[in-house]
C-alpha cells in the first residue's frame, strides 16, 4: 500500500521530478537521476557503451534472450552479445553488409543463428566462435527459428527451409595405458580412432571424388592415317592437336600426314614448361596457376590434374533436411512443437507441417490476415488479427482443414504489435491501440491503458511498464481497474526518458533495457530486494524432448473434406 500511494503521488509530479538530462536525444543524454526512478520505484542495475562506428551509427535492435545473454545490434552491422546481468562484452561479430533490415537472432542452449541480408553465420552462444557462414539462396523475410537440431528460416517469403546444426564433435577416448593383445602375442596396441579423421566428419566433401591415379597419356582421339587426306577441314578446326599427334615436340608444332603432306602449324603449345609427366601445377597463390596450355587443348587426364587443383577446402556448411513452397507470402517466424512446425504470413490461413518430412498436417483459414509476429507458450500459439482480434490455437491438435481454438478475443485495435505473454496474461499493443491485458486462459479482456501509450517495455509480478508516443514509460498496476465499465487502467507513476530513443521489450525478465543513438545502455529494475536477482516472467514452452523429436506426429491430419472449423464461423 506504501509502494502504491508513493507511485500516485509521484505521478502528480512525474512532469517536475523527471531528469532534465534525460529528455532530448542528443549527445548528452545520461542515466536518470536516482531522484527521479525513485519516483516509480526503480534504481539502476547498470550501464555500459555500445560501442559505436562513427556518428551516423547507433543501436539499431536490442534483444533479450534470457536472463543470462542480450543481442545489440547496430545500424553499421556488428552483433554484440552481452551479460544481461552485469551488461559485460561477452562477443562481437562484424556483419558483411551495414545499413540494412536488422533480423532477431535465434538461440539454443548451444548456438546463436543470426542473418544479415542473404548471409546466416552459426556462432556459439558465450564464446562467438564462428562454426560457419553460409550464403543462403535467398534473403529470409523473417527472423529464423531454431530448436535443439534444426534451423527454421522462411527465404523470400515463398518457402520454408529447414537446416541441420551440426552435431557436436565427441571424440573418442583412447587408452592412457598400453594393453597387451594375446591375440598378437602380446604387442602393445591403442584402441581408438584418429581423432583428426572424426574433427573430418564435420565438413563437407567436394562434390567430385576423382582419386588421383598414376597419371597416363589419354588414347589418340584423332587418327592420323593413310585416309587423313579427306580430314584435313577436321584438323584444322581442332587448332591445337592432341598430344598424341605431332611428330615433333620441338616449338613451333606441326603435323603431317604419312605423305609429308602439311596439315596444320599451332604455336598455342608454347607455354607448356614440359610435356614429361606428372605436369608441373603451381601454387594456386603463385603468379603462374598454370603452366599447361589452355584446358581445350590439353587431354582430359591433365584438364582433370587442373581441375582439381583448383579445389580448395570447404568449410563448414549447413546441410538442408528439407524445402517447403508457400503459395502465402510468409512473412512471420516459423514456430515450432515437438512435431511440427507452424507457418503464417500475408493470408487468413495457418499451415502446419510434419518436421519430419514436410507432410501437410493443417491448412485452415483465419477470420483475418495477421497484424504481427506470433507467439507461444506450452504449445498454444497467439495470434493477432489486424480486425482487432486475439486467437489462441493448439498446435499439438487439429489436422486438415481445421484448427482447433482455445478462444477468441475482441481486444480490438491495430494490434500491430508482437504479443507479450507472461505466466497468466497475454499484454497486446498497437500503434495508438493503447495495451490490452486479456487472461492467458479465458481470453477475457482485464484492463486497457490510454491509446497514447502502445508500447510494453516489460512486467513484474506487481506492475507492468508501457511507454507512450512521448518516451514517457507510464507505470501501471498489474491487478488494478480504475474504472470497470471501461476497463480503463490509470497509471501510478511515470517518468520521462524520452532521451533513450532505442526501447526493447523485455519478454524474458523484469528488467528494462533503453538506449541513446549515443550508445549508451541502462538496465533499470525494480527497488524491491525480491528483484535484487533478475526474475523470469516468460511462461514456459513446450518442453523439448529430445528422444521424439522429427517422429511421428501422434495427430494424423483430418480428412481434407472436414470444413467444421470453428475459426471461419
Amino acid at each position: 500500500m506504501r509502494f502504491l500511494t508513493k507511485l500516485l503521488i509521484g505521478a502528480l509530479f512525474a512532469g517536475a521530478a523527471a531528469d532534465s538530462r534525460g529528455q532530448s536525444p542528443s549527445s548528452g543524454v545520461v542515466p536518470p537521476s536516482n531522484a527521479s526512478l525513485d519516483v516509480v520505484n526503480l534504481r539502476t542495475e547498470w550501464t555500459t557503451a555500445i560501442p559505436l562506428i562513427n556518428r551516423q551509427d547507433a543501436v539499431g535492435l536490442i534483444q533479450v534472450t534470457d536472463g543470462n545473454q542480450m543481442f545489440i545490434q547496430t545500424r553499421s552491422g556488428v552483433l554484440i552479445a552481452l551479460d544481461a546481468k552485469t551488461g559485460a562484452q561477452q562477443w562481437t561479430l562484424k556483419y558483411e553488409a551495414a545499413n540494412v533490415p536488422l533480423h532477431d537472432v535465434a538461440v539454443n542452449d548451444r548456438y546463436v543463428v543470426a542473418t544479415n541480408l542473404a548471409t546466416m553465420y552459426l556462432l556459439d552462444r558465450y564464446t562467438g566462435l564462428q562454426e560457419f557462414k553460409y550464403k543462403l539462396p535467398l534473403v529470409p523475410s523473417a527472423p529464423p527459428t531454431m530448436d535443439l537440431d534444426t534451423i527454421y528460416l522462411a527465404l523470400n517469403g515463398q518457402r520454408v527451409t529447414a537446416y541441420a546444426l551440426p552435431q557436436a564433435v565427441s571424440m573418442p577416448e583412447r587408452l592412457n595405458r598400453a594393453k597387451a593383445d594375446a591375440t598378437t602375442g602380446g604387442v602393445v596396441s591403442l584402441t581408438g580412432k584418429n581423432p583428426a579423421d572424426v574433427v573430418a566428419t564435420r565438413y563437407p566433401s567436394t562434390s567430385r571424388n576423382i582419386p588421383f591415379t598414376q597419371p597416363v597419356f589419354d588414347e589418340p582421339k584423332v587418327s592420323v592415317g593413310a585416309n587423313v587426306g579427306g580430314t584435313a577441314g577436321t584438323l584444322g578446326a581442332q587448332r591445337s592437336p592432341s598430344l598424341s599427334i605431332p611428330n615433333s615436340v620441338r616449338p613451333p608444332y606441326t603435323a603431317f600426314d604419312q605423305r609429308g603432306k602439311y596439315l596444320v602449324k599451332s604455336d598455342s603449345l608454347s607455354t607448356v614448361h614440359s610435356l614429361r609427366q606428372p605436369y608441373s601445377i603451381q601454387d594456386p597463390t603463385g603468379a603462374q596457376i598454370q603452366r599447361t596450355p589452355s584446358i581445350s587443348a590439353i587431354p582430359p587426364s591433365v584438364a582433370g590434374v587442373l581441375e582439381r587443383s583448383s579445389l580448395l577446402p570447404r568449410g563448414l556448411e549447413p546441410k538442408a533436411r528439407w524445402v517447403i513452397g508457400s503459395s502465402v507470402r510468409l512473412t512471420h517466424s516459423p514456430l515450432t512443437t515437438n512435431f511440427r512446425v507452424w507457418m503464417s504470413g500475408d493470408a487468413p490461413q495457418l499451415q502446419a507441417i510434419l518436421k519430419e518430412d514436410r507432410a501437410l498436417q493443417v491448412s485452415a483459414r483465419i477470420p483475418n490476415l495477421p497484424a504481427a509476429q506470433p507467439v507461444q507458450a506450452e504449445d498454444v500459439a497467439y495470434f493477432p488479427l489486424v480486425d482487432g482480434n486475439l486467437l489462441a490455437i493448439d498446435m499439438t491438435s487439429g489436422g486438415g482443414s481445421v484448427a482447433k481454438l482455445n478462444w477468441r478475443s475482441n481486444v480490438g485495435g491495430a494490434m500491430n504489435r508482437k504479443p507479450y505473454l507472461t505466466k497468466d496474461s497475454v499484454y497486446q499493443g498497437g500503434d495508438t491501440s493503447g495495451v490490452a491485458r486479456v487472461d492467458r486462459k479465458t481470453g477475457e479482456v482485464i484492463w486497457r491503458t490510454d491509446d497514447v501509450a502502445d508500447t510494453i517495455l516489460g512486467a513484474t509480478e506487481e506492475v507492468v511498464y508501457v511507454r507512450d508516443k512521448q518516451g514517457i514509460v507510464r507505470v501501471y498496476d498489474k491487478n488494478r481497474v480504475t474504472d470497470l465499465a471501461s476497463k480503463r487502467a490509470i497509471q501510478i507513476g511515470a517518468i520521462n526518458l524520452s532521451g533513450f530513443t532505442v526501447q526493447a521489450t523485455n519478454d524474458q525478465t523484469d528488467r528494462l533495457f533503453m538506449a541513446s543513438d549515443t550508445g549508451l545502455l541502462i538496465c533499470l529494475r525494480d527497488k524491491a530486494a525480491k528483484y535484487a536477482t533478475a526474475m523470469s516472467v516468460v511462461p514456459p514452452l513446450h518442453k523439448i524432448d529430445p528422444t521424439i523429436l522429427r517422429k511421428a506426429d501422434p495427430n494424423p491430419p483430418m480428412p481434407t473434406g472436414v470444413t467444421d472449423n470453428p475459426l471461419v464461423k
